[in-house]
């Protein structure tokens, strides 16, 4: 459950594998997810910090992602990366970079995922079988597995192998959040992430 493995407070790994589902109505104008664990309990929650302002360009830039205690696990806001569709910085609860997200400009399935401890991933969707994958990006090994649904409540849901940290966890929702968000209202920009863009 996203409690036990993934709380700012616990700095254990994931001894079994487990999943979770983020879920939000299919027709709401905003971006807030419930995440629920395999027992279908609510154990955490994306919120937009600034869902109130007007479209389009007040919103979908700040998230924050909690627990079910509402402790932050990871504040996402939203940057601009040159030769993508934009991206996120995600700090921890101290301020400290827990990593970067860049929705790769084609195509437009592809998203990196650069931990700040650690080596970038890559997160891919196959959007006509509603399924995703995240991979290391240096060995190939599969993280996250997942698949989505756009029907009735929207899902995305994660099945993590034994072994994934607490901030991988992190890093991955907030990947599927990104996917959201890009395949929605689409993103642009203009800020640099080394590693990821290769520069």
């Amino acid at each position: 459950m996203l409690g036990h493995y993934i709380n700012m407070n616990n700095e254990s790994v994931a001894p079994e594998g487990d999943r979770l589902i983020m879920r939000r109505r299919s027709f709401s104008s905003s971006s807030d997810f419930s995440i629920e664990g395999k027992d279908g309990a609510v154990v955490g929650r994306i919120a937009g910090k600034d869902s109130r302002k007007p479209r389009p360009f007040g919103r979908f830039r700040e998230f924050e992602i909690v627990d079910a205690s509402a402790d932050v696990l990871a504040y996402v806001s939203k940057v601009r990366v040159p030769g993508a569709r934009g991206g996120y910085d995600l700090t921890r609860q101290d301020g400290s970079p827990l990593g970067a997200i860049v929705c790769a400009n084609s195509p437009a399935t592809v998203i990196f995922i650069e931990p700040a401890d650690g080596l970038p991933m890559e997160f891919h969707a196959e959007n006509f079988r509603h399924r995703f994958d995240i991979k290391s990006m240096e060995s190939k090994a599969s993280v996250v597995q997942g698949s989505y649904r756009l029907t009735g409540s929207v899902e995305y849901r994660l099945d993590f192998p034994p072994g994934v940290s607490r901030d991988w966890q992190v890093l991955a929702i907030a990947a599927a959040l990104a996917f959201d968000v890009s395949r929605r209202f689409g993103m642009t920009g203009t800020q640099f992430f080394r590693k990821v863009t290769g520069g």
